[in-house]
Order: structure tokens, then sequence, then C-alpha cells
């Protein structure tokens, strides 16, 4: 049953994410997509894949490498939409020169502190006045849903590092969905 549970998040993390990459793809529309948050979470994705590996939790695995494939996606297309590359830079130099050298308590400190912020940066553009238009909010309903499973999950494996994130990352990806359908509604009427 578990397992089962951990195959499904696995498969809910990757399509959480797709809607954005796709949004990206289709529009060329960045307006309100963090860059920094999307850099943020394509960090923590790879981060989660590396500690999974090492716990040898392939479900969790297949959930961090489908978000970081899709993470990632969105980070090169904001980065050919934007025109500027160094946030990518910098979020691939990282993840390549620090996490290989981490033990296994420092990756899971590492991966819950940025499930936990990784959406914060957004957060922040959704409370003031730049429109979300270009940010998915079906991803961000998506996500805040997706985060109840991961409560189970974590009560059912005893890997309690599960349960950090989503009390934050529920409650942030509901608030951005909200505004980011507001937006896009408005947006509509402008037309």
């Amino acid at each position: 049953m578990t397992a089962l549970i951990g195959w499904a998040l696995a498969v809910a993390s990757t399509a959480t994410v797709l809607p954005q990459s796709i949004k990206l793809l289709r529009s060329r529309n960045s307006e309100g997509v963090s860059t920094v948050t999307v850099a943020l979470a394509a960090v923590t994705m790879a981060v989660w894949s590396t500690y999974t590996f090492q716990l040898r939790d392939w479900p969790a695995l297949g959930s961090s490498l489908g978000p970081l494939l899709a993470w990632g996606s969105s980070l090169v297309l904001l980065s050919i939409i934007n025109k500027s590359w160094r946030i990518m830079i910098v979020a691939v130099g990282i993840s390549a020169s620090v996490l290989p050298f981490l033990s296994l308590t420092h990756l899971g400190i590492l991966a819950a502190a940025g499930s936990t912020l990784w959406a914060l940066p957004q957060l922040k553009v959704a409370l003031s006045k730049v429109p979300l238009t270009g940010v998915s909010s079906l991803a961000y309903i998506f996500i805040a849903i997706e985060n109840v499973g991961w409560i189970v999950y974590g009560l059912l494996t005893g890997h309690l590092i599960y349960l950090v994130a989503p009390l934050v990352q529920a409650p942030v990806a509901l608030i951005i969905a909200i505004k980011a359908r507001k937006d896009k509604q408005v947006a509509r009427v402008r037309l």
C-alpha cells in the first residue's frame, strides 16, 4: 500500500509541474513567473533525487526525477524567453559541485528546507501588483493538492522529513494559484 501511494505521488509530482512548462512553451509569456522560484525548485528536486537515491526509496526518487526534468525544462524556457542564462548556470553549478559531497543527513535537511522555501519568491511576486499571466494556476493548484499525499506518505514510511514542506508549500501554492487565476481572468476581460 505504501509503495502504491509512493508511485502515485511520483506520477503526481511530475504532473503538478508540467502545466507550468507547457504554458511557458506554448505562450512564451513569462510575466509574473519567478525565475528564482523555478531555479530553487529545480535545485531542490536535484537534492531530493540525491537524497532518495541514497535512501533507496525508489518511489520517492521517481517523484523527484520527474519534477527535476519539468522544473529544469521550465528553467531552460525562462532562460530562453528572458534571454538570461545567469540563474540557470548558478543552479546547475551549485547542484553539480555540492550535492555529491553532502551526507545523507545534510541532504535531508537541505531537501526539506528547499521544499519549504522554493515557492516563497513566487509568493512574493503574487502578493505584489505584478500580474501572474505567465504562471500556470493549474500547476499551483496541483502542487497544493499533492502536498496532502506527501503527508500521508511521510506518515506511512516513517520519514517525517517528508512532512516538513507540505505545511508551508500547500497554502503558499494555493495563494499563488488563486492570484494567477484572478490575473488570467482580468487579462481576458481587458481583451
